[in-house]
């Protein structure tokens, strides 16, 4: 199923502006390189085809794939962690059918990434303030949840336990595409779009010189602060090689991770998305040119895919 949603969506975890009946949707992935969705929709009578508007987001299904297993620090003044628990004993704005959303920075302005159950338990990352904590969530999503709905629980585990720890794999959702031209003709209209990970094209890296002794995962994290306008993305590395000549100055993020001189060439990375987390890591799996398409057929939806990794 592939839904539409509005430019500025902040909440997928509806249908959006509702679904669509399209012709055929190819999703094209290549590894540390494109990932985009072309998809053609009938002029309908029921006018859905008016809901393909640049800018808009579809969300698709995509090859079966599990995102890589991260080796996961994250700083802290205390020693130990805290667990926490969700408490949707009461509705509130936070609140959804008795789940409490995730979003992708600390405000209800931001991106709804998951919602989580009553009773379900979060490691809590960092306070970010009085009314948002930063969370790892149980299936490994990270993001932010509002501090009304949590209630401690417990602590466990030691700063050094806590470095150790890792962000684990996981299984693909269906990805979300931001839609870049729309080209129409008498009975159908065809669509490109390319993964919300490219709308961090219109960022900016003013400078940043790493020095030689700084690995790439510090890197990594340096680009997502060192970008001028905020954004929804969380970055992921485990790198730990080290570089020369490396220097970033007036690019985008994105060509700062994949451009020549970028990241994954000096730093010998991999990159994945999902969603609005981006993976710079060892390895991801097997480089291959995947293709999922969906096409329409007397018996309804047939969807044809080959993995893009292998497991690791």
């Amino acid at each position: 199923m592939i839904c539409v949603y509005p430019a500025n969506c902040t909440d997928f975890s509806t249908n959006g502006n509702g679904t669509l009946a399209p012709l055929s949707a190819v999703v094209t992935e290549t590894l540390s390189g494109e990932y985009e969705l072309t998809l053609v929709h009938p002029i309908d009578e029921a006018g859905k085809w008016q809901r393909l508007v640049e800018g808009c987001i579809l969300r698709a299904p995509v090859p079966a794939a599990m995102t890589p297993r991260v080796n996961f620090t994250a700083p802290r003044d205390d020693i130990r962690t805290e667990v926490w628990r969700v408490n949707t004993d009461y509705s509130g704005a936070e609140t959804r059918k008795g789940t409490l959303r995730l979003r992708s920075g600390p405000g209800n302005k931001y991106k709804v990434l998951a919602t989580y159950k009553n009773g379900s338990f979060v490691q809590v990352i960092a306070k970010t303030n009085r009314s948002w904590y930063e969370v790892t969530a149980p299936d490994g999503k990270h993001g932010y949840m509002s501090t009304t709905y949590l209630v401690l629980d417990h602590t466990e585990g030691s700063a050094s336990e806590a470095t150790s720890s890792v962000v684990e794999s996981r299984q693909l959702r269906d990805q979300p595409f931001r839609i870049y031209r729309v080209v129409p003709e008498l009975d159908k209209i065809t669509v490109y779009a390319r993964h919300v990970f490219y709308d961090l094209l219109d960022n900016m890296i003013k400078s940043y010189k790493p020095s030689s002794s700084a690995v790439g995962a510090s890197v990594v994290q340096t680009i997502s602060s060192s970008c001028l306008s905020e954004h929804d993305f969380t970055f992921y590395s485990d790198l730990d090689s080290q570089a020369e000549d490396v220097e970033f100055e007036n690019c985008n993020p994105v060509d700062a991770l994949l451009g020549e001189g970028g990241v994954v060439e000096k730093y010998t990375g991999e990159l994945t998305r999902d969603w609005w987390d981006v993976y710079v890591v060892k390895r991801v799996g097997q480089d291959s040119n995947v293709q999922i398409r969906q096409a329409k057929n007397l018996l309804g939806m047939l969807f044809m895919a080959r993995s893009p990794y292998s497991s690791c």
